[in-house]
Parts: C-alpha cells; sequence; structure tokens
C-alpha cells in the first residue's frame, strides 16, 4: 500500500541496530509496524522483549541520529518498559535515555 503511494520501502531487523542505521540513513519518515507476537515469537531470538522492546527502542535511536523527521509506529499491547522510558515517544522527544 505505501509503495503504491510513492513511498521507498525499506527493510530492517529490529534486532540488527546496523540494519536499522542503514535503512534510517536518508529517510524522511519511518513507518512500523512490526512485532514478535503473535506469528513470529521464537523464544530464543524473537521476543516481545528484543523485538518490541529493545528493538524499537534501537530504531527509535537511529531514526533521530539519522535525522528521520516524522516516525509512526504501532506498538504491540506487550511493550513493557524497562526503564524510565513508557513509551518510544518518549525517547524519540528526548525525555529520556536509551535502555541498555
Amino acid at each position: 500500500m505505501l509503495k503504491a503511494l510513492g513511498a521507498t520501502v525499506l527493510q530492517g531487523d529490529l534486532r540488527d541496530v546496523r540494519s536499522l542505521k542503514a535503512v534510517c540513513r536518508g529517510s524522511e519518515t519511518v513507518v512500523t509496524t512490526a512485532s514478535a507476537m503473535p506469528f513470529a515469537y521464537n523464544a530464543s531470538d524473537n521476543t516481545p522483549h528484543t523485538t518490541d522492546q529493545d528493538g524499537y527502542v534501537s530504531l527509535v535511536t537511529m531514526a533521530r541520529e539519522a535525522g528521520v523527521q516524522k516516525f509512526v509506529i504501532r506498538l504491540s499491547r506487550h511493550w513493557r518498559p524497562r526503564s524510565h522510558c513508557k513509551m518510544p515517544s518518549e525517547l524519540w522527544n528526548g525525555r529520556c535515555a536509551r535502555a541498555d
């Protein structure tokens, strides 16, 4: 659908910071809807923690560093913050630090 509207669609892996850095470089807008649940769950490497939480925090961080102007995110109901960052929007707006 986004391609039909003229968007360039790039794909990265929320568990791979280098891929996120590459797809954010030169992008004006990031739209993301990825989630580990319910269909892609894998207890060894694709969990709500590694994808829906840490992956999104990494994507927000890489997007900000790349100068992305707009960030559209659809979060899973499984989002559970590990730090004082309640939502990725707080990280995007500079109100909290990345949770490592």
